[in-house]
Formats: C-alpha cells, structure tokens, sequence
C-alpha cells in the first residue's frame, strides 16, 4: 500500500487509477510543496554543517593556541 495524498492505492496501480481517484490532476501544489520542503531541508542541513564546522575550527584554533602558549613557556622556561 501506496499513500498518494489521502488516497490509498496498492502497488497494481497506474498512474491513472492514482490520478483518477485524486482530486486534482494539477501536479502545481505537489511540485511547490516539495520546493517547499526541499529548501527547508537545506537550509537545516547548510545550519548544521556550518555550526559543525565552526565547532571543528574552534577546537583547532585553541589546540594551536594551545601549543604556541607551551612552546613560548618552554623557552621562558630555558632561559
């Protein structure tokens, strides 16, 4: 079983039969639907990757500072 909609269908259904029993036969607020949802879901996807990045960069950054912060207390630590 298919769910096309509101409209249950079985799998020996054409395309057809599926827009027969719809409604509507204009595919306009499927297709902006999806638009819709795609974009959304981009957005999501672009927020958290760029929130994930910013995490990695940040941990690299004070990693390096960090290091730089030992090396210079080493040498103040020779002389």
């Amino acid at each position: 079983m298919m769910c096309m909609g509101k409209v249950l269908v079985g799998p020996t259904a054409t395309w057809s039969k599926i827009e027969k029993k719809m409604k509507t036969k204009n595919p306009l607020t499927d297709i902006l639907v999806g638009l819709t949802l795609g974009t959304a879901a981009a957005l999501a996807w672009n927020n958290y990757k760029k929130e994930y990045f910013d995490r990695i960069d940040t941990f690299y950054r004070e990693m390096e500072r960090k290091k730089k912060k030992s090396k210079a207390s080493e040498k103040r630590h020779d002389e």
